[in-house]
Order: C-alpha cells, then structure tokens, then sequence
C-alpha cells in the first residue's frame, strides 16, 4: 500500500533509530551509511533512507538526514555495500558471513515473503540458510547496528548521555570546517594534512595544535590564510 505523502522533518533523531522495530544499514563512501527504519516488506520505491555521517568534516556530521523515497533503487547491487557493514560491526565471525549478508539483502529487497525469497536464494547450495539462522543473524545484524550508533555517539559525547554536548560539539567544529572548506583544494588539503598529523578530532584540539605549530612548516598558506585561521579560532 502506498504511503501518504505528508509532511516530515529533514532530521530524525538517535532516540527515532534506536527504538524502530526495523533497521537496515549499508556503506557509502568516506564515512557515510544509509538506514532505513521501515519493515522489511515495504515496497523497495516507497522505502526511505537516511543519509548518516561519522566524517566530522561533513555538514551533516552525526545526523540522520532524510533522503527521497527509493532512494536505493536497486538491491542486487547493495551486496557489497551491506557485506562491508557486516563485517565491519562483526555481526558474524564465521566464514559463512558473506552468505548470511546475501540472504539478508535478498531478502530485505525482495518483493516476496521471507519464505518464498530465502528458498530461491537456497537453491543449487550445498549449505542453505536455515529460517532459524536467517532470523537469528538478522535479529543480530539490527541490535549490532544500534549498539554500534549508541557508542558512536557516546564516544563524540565524552561519555556522558546530554545530546546538548554532541550539538555544542558539533556547533563548534562545524564552524572551523566550513571556514576550512571556503580555501581552494590547495590550501585544504594543506590544513587537512596538519589535521591528520596532529590527528584532531574537534575544535579545542585543532586550537593547541595550531598554537604549537611553527607556521613556516604549513607550506602553501600565506599569511593572509594563516589570519583567517586565526580568525575562525576566536
């Protein structure tokens, strides 16, 4: 049955993803996945995705935004992407891994019953997917997924629970890294090398660094650049 369309936020929340019945989750690029929270027998074109960042220097930097309906097209080819989360979070650590996350795409892209799919997806293998082990490992594959958000954000959250820190966090770095994204490619990718060496994570440790580096060494920068910098640190 087709979805109204109504109106809805740009933005889910953690709490929103944590306490669906459903989840799913592949890999983009650079630090980026999808989720998608409807059931599983959703049609494939009326399912909606939301874009998830751990890259810091993304505008959306840990926070669901929502992507247009269908936004995944076509399942045959989000193996892989699915495979390297399943890998990733360690929701199996047999050699059948790569088995379990091709049942698992099947099935989640399928037009037809857990059933009917899991028995195509069996035939001509020697070792089918049993019912029983498909349901475990995808009741796995989803609590893996949430358990591996909850840390994530924790981890931004200086382990504390307030959501405020992550969003005062985020306020400030975000600055910084849209300051840093107005240089041409050159000059970025100087500042992105000096991010890298002294291995920053958020502004204040961006500020120390800064204070210690001996400027001459920033290769490409002017004193003009070096200024804005200093600007966008005050």
């Amino acid at each position: 049955m087709k979805k109204e369309n109504v109106h809805v936020e740009e933005y889910i929340t953690l709490e929103d993803v944590i306490n669906s019945k459903d989840i799913m989750m592949v890999a983009g690029e650079a630090g980026t996945f999808f989720i998608n929270l409807d059931s599983w027998d959703t049609p494939e074109e009326e399912k909606e995705w939301y874009k998830f960042t751990i890259d810091p220097f993304d505008i959306d930097f840990l926070k669901f935004r929502r992507m247009e309906e269908g936004f995944i097209k076509n399942g045959v080819r989000t193996f892989g992407k699915i495979y390297i989360v399943f890998k990733y979070l360690k929701v199996s650590n047999t050699k059948r891994s790569a088995v379990y996350s091709a049942a698992i795409n099947s099935v989640f892209f399928s037009k037809n019953s857990i059933k009917t799919t899991l028995d195509k997806f069996n035939q001509n293998k020697d070792r089918p997917v049993s019912y029983s082990a498909f349901y475990n490992v995808r009741n796995k594959f989803k609590n893996k997924i949430k358990i591996w958000l909850e840390r994530i954000f924790k981890e931004y959250n200086n382990f504390d629970n307030s959501l405020e820190y992550i969003k005062e966090y985020y306020d400030k770095w975000i600055v910084l890294v849209n300051g840093i994204q107005t240089f041409n490619t050159d000059k970025q990718n100087v500042l992105w090398r000096f991010i890298n060496r002294y291995n920053i994570h958020n502004k204040d440790q961006f500020v120390v660094a800064w204070n210690l580096e001996d400027k001459i060494n920033l290769k490409g920068l002017s004193d003009y650049d070096i200024e804005r910098i200093n600007i966008l640190l005050c």
